[in-house]
């Protein structure tokens, strides 16, 4: 019995082995490419390799050329990645540009919007000077001649002609159910840089599955 549950436990640690693929980097700004990859963890680390780990017998194959890392398998396969965390990356989203490293991610779309996701605050701006700035207290809208909080003590709408307040029983109630919103859509999107790449990136790749690549 005991070599039984002996040559068990041995065949499952062979079964569990992981693998792993390192890549020097030694410039500080590094695109990143996937190709049917499903993120499971990205994690900053104080090394200048990255690393790529996975449990899965599919092949994975990372290719470093020109400053920008692939990162490929021919079937969908999770994985994780490890970044220096002293560089900066770049991921190229359908319409729009993605920037980031271990402090802040920032979007910049083809149509001029640019959003930034820093330390639990998620701001939204445009070429115009209107910006949308959301976090744990509430919403912050600002254009050229008006802005706009809503918060846990009401509504206060600040304009060139007048000045509106929504407070009291009503204004708190409004302004309690928006900061309730607000903090689902924080938890959603991410606590941190590493979460907000790894749902950007899981979702673009997903799209592309359709299109698998062979070797």
């Amino acid at each position: 019995m005991k070599k039984t549950v002996l040559l068990i436990l041995l065949l499952s640690s062979f079964g569990s082995s992981e693998s792993t693929q390192t890549i020097l980097l030694k410039n500080e700004i590094i695109e990143l490419e996937f190709v049917n990859i499903k993120i499971d963890e990205i994690e900053f680390v104080q090394s200048d390799e990255l690393i790529v780990t996975s449990e899965s017998d599919i092949k994975i194959s990372t290719v470093f050329k020109n400053d920008v890392v692939t990162i490929t398998a021919n079937h969908e396969v999770e994985m994780k990645l490890y970044l220096p965390q002293d560089k900066t990356y770049i991921y190229q989203d359908e319409g729009a540009q993605i920037v980031f490293d271990k402090e802040k991610v920032t979007i910049n779309a083809d149509d001029g919007d640019e959003i930034i996701f820093i330390d639990g605050q998620l701001s939204v701006s445009d070429g115009d000077g209107e910006s949308v700035v959301i976090d744990k207290n509430g919403i912050f809208v600002k254009s050229n001649d008006e802005t706009v909080v809503i918060d846990s003590n009401g509504i206060v709408i600040n304009s060139d002609d007048e000045k509106v307040e929504i407070s009291g029983f009503w204004g708190k109630i409004v302004g309690g159910f928006i900061q309730t919103i607000t903090g689902v859509t924080l938890e959603v999107v991410g606590k941190n840089s590493t979460e907000v790449m790894k749902l950007i990136i899981n979702e673009q790749d997903g799209e592309e599955n359709s299109n698998q690549i062979s070797y």
